[in-house]
């Protein structure tokens, strides 16, 4: 069971919608078997269950925590430094500083375009009303029914005096949800204004309104997804330049705006497109939010995977199910993931994707990868002094024919059984079906050489495999490997795509540098750096083969260490 935790803003001055929609989703996530709380200090609205909230930071750490959601509008550096020691940070709607280095981020309402980006500008997973209106532009009577809400608190006391210019200089009933006592300031001698002290479950009843009037924020959203037209008041410049960044019909605060019917044909035209612009104008039933969060497992988090630095690391790229950091320190490229890569290493992984990829089957291309590895083995054998072997992620065994027939005794591991068993089999050479290192290796524990080829990469965590790798080598033993680097070409033209194209299941991207310093403090001298993949084809302009050699930019490479 996942533990998350939802710390929404909720100091005076901040609005009441961060608390609502916090509450919400812990509602929904507790529905989904979540064990998820509100970090909370105070109960400011009675309909949060107490059972539910968390206000003391004993009771924090007190449990181990899968993820915090940080709903804060702009999280103070130190309290975000806070946060990141106890769990991997998902950010609603950060606007602060520290909008980069969330792990995850979603921007339930749409940003500004100077802002960075985040990875799912997502308002459609707002909990949206099932209420709906057939349309926009449905036929209205003689008199518009109107509803004015600014918010639990309305900083701005911009309620009552929308309300009264509308009721004055139009043909409307108008509704104002009124907070902070400001119903006392209602004129009554307008007769069409009725003031609301509270509406329970205000977004099933949107519908009910010809017209919302509110500021940038969530109600004016649910709206949309209510297909009620909608004119947003702006309370600050912020909120007017959010506003007219989504593509609202907005108005100052100071217009007495009369609702003839072009004024409402482009308050309606502007809600129809805003709502399509979002994708909120299909009904949606569930709580998205919910189910992309209640079970997620964030990976490679809260420091580099390889090196363990903790400092704060460069953001490259976001994208939809994942987030791409470079580490300060060693230089390491990581993904973070909100969700695990829908990837099993079985028949179909070596058969249908390789042959997608490759234009054959992995078994088809055993050939050549067999005299890739005699190639390999000859660097091996330059510094090696032994002959006992293995080769994690030995998939069907090609670099494992190639050793036994240059004199090794070879081992293999992999969590493919279809291809233990060919190995175990048809080449008669004896592996292990299981996950390194948590596989049982049985009394094949000490080695002279261990290999991993376009293996490395898949590993979330490889600071600990090489630790284990020092651990299973003899003193002067060999570590060899093949991985993508992000210093070739690809990269090197387009890092935005060249991270987009990286697979689902690569967690680290490596280059030579950053594999010195990595193998240097994991207690390994590196001997030899071949850059492979060379692709000239890729050059914007001229593309020759000795060029990307000279340059060294291959899209992989292989590394030769020794333990020291």
């Amino acid at each position: 069971m996942s533990a998350i935790l939802v710390v929404p803003a909720h100091k005076q001055g901040q609005g009441g919608g961060h608390v609502v929609r916090s509450a919400l989703l812990v509602e929904a996530l507790r529905e989904r078997d979540c064990e998820a709380f509100l970090y909370i200090e105070h109960l400011i609205n009675t309909y949060i269950n107490p059972a539910w909230c968390i206000s003391k930071w004993d009771e924090v750490k007190a449990i181990l925590w899968n993820a915090i959601i940080l709903d804060r509008f702009k999280t103070p550096r130190t309290e975000y430094a806070l946060w990141r020691n106890i769990a991997p940070i998902i950010g609603i709607d950060e606007g602060g500083l520290r909008r980069n280095d969330c792990d995850f981020l979603i921007d339930l309402l749409p940003s500004l375009p100077q802002q960075s980006e985040a990875n799912l500008t997502a308002p459609w997973m707002l909990p949206l009303p099932h209420n709906r209106r057939e349309s926009f532009f449905r036929s209205e009577s003689a008199v518009l029914h109107v509803l004015v809400s600014f918010g639990l608190e309305d900083p701005a006391r911009l309620s009552v005096s929308v309300a009264q210019s509308l009721a004055k200089n139009n043909n409307a009933t108008v509704s104002v949800l009124c907070s902070n006592g400001q119903a006392e300031n209602h004129d009554h001698t307008v007769q069409t204004v009725q003031v609301l002290e509270h509406i329970p479950n205000l977004r099933e009843h949107l519908a009910e309104y010809d017209l919302i009037v509110t500021h940038f924020g969530l109600t004016a959203f649910e709206a949309l997804a209510a297909q009620v037209p909608v004119i947003l008041v702006s309370p600050t410049r912020y909120h007017e330049k959010l506003a007219r960044h989504a593509g609202f019909f907005t108005l100052s605060a100071r217009t007495h705006v009369k609702l003839n019917e072009a004024t409402l044909k482009e308050v309606r035209f502007k809600s129809e497109n805003v709502a399509s612009r979002f994708d909120i104008n299909t009904p949606r039933y569930g709580e998205p939010l919910a189910d992309l969060l209640a079970h997620a497992v964030i990976g490679q988090s809260r420091g580099c995977p390889a090196c363990g630095d903790r400092s704060y690391h460069t953001m490259l790229g976001r994208f939809p199910t994942r987030t791409f950091k470079k580490c300060r320190k060693c230089g390491l490229m990581y993904q973070i993931r909100l969700t695990l890569p829908p990837i099993e290493y079985n028949g179909a992984y070596f058969f249908e994707s390789y042959q997608r990829q490759y234009g054959k089957t992995y078994l088809e291309d055993f050939p050549h990868l067999k005299a890739m590895a005699v190639h390999r083995l000859e660097y091996i054998k330059q510094l090696c002094h032994g002959n006992k072997l293995m080769d994690i992620g030995c998939a069907y065994g090609p670099f494992l024919a190639a050793a036994a027939e240059a004199g090794f005794s070879p081992f293999g591991i992999d969590p493919a059984k279809d291809a233990i068993k060919y190995v175990n089999t048809v080449l008669n050479i004896p592996a292990l079906c299981g996950l390194f290192p948590s596989a049982t290796l049985l009394d094949h524990d000490i080695f002279d050489v261990i290999t991993l080829w376009y293996v490395i990469e898949h590993f979330n965590n490889p600071g600990l495999i090489l630790r284990e790798i020092y651990r299973l080598l003899k003193p002067g033993g060999i570590l060899a490997f093949s991985t993508p680097s992000f210093s070739g070409i690809s990269g090197h033209s387009s890092l935005t795509k060249f991270l987009s194209n990286s697979p689902a299941d690569h967690w680290t991207i490596w280059d030579p540098e950053s594999a010195k310093r990595i193998l240097k403090k994991a207690g390994f001298n590196v001997k030899h750096i071949v850059i492979t993949g060379h692709h000239p084809e890729r050059f914007p302009f001229f593309g020759t083969m000795w060029l990307s050699k000279l340059l060294n930019l291959g899209d992989t490479f292989e590394v030769y260490a020794v333990k020291d």
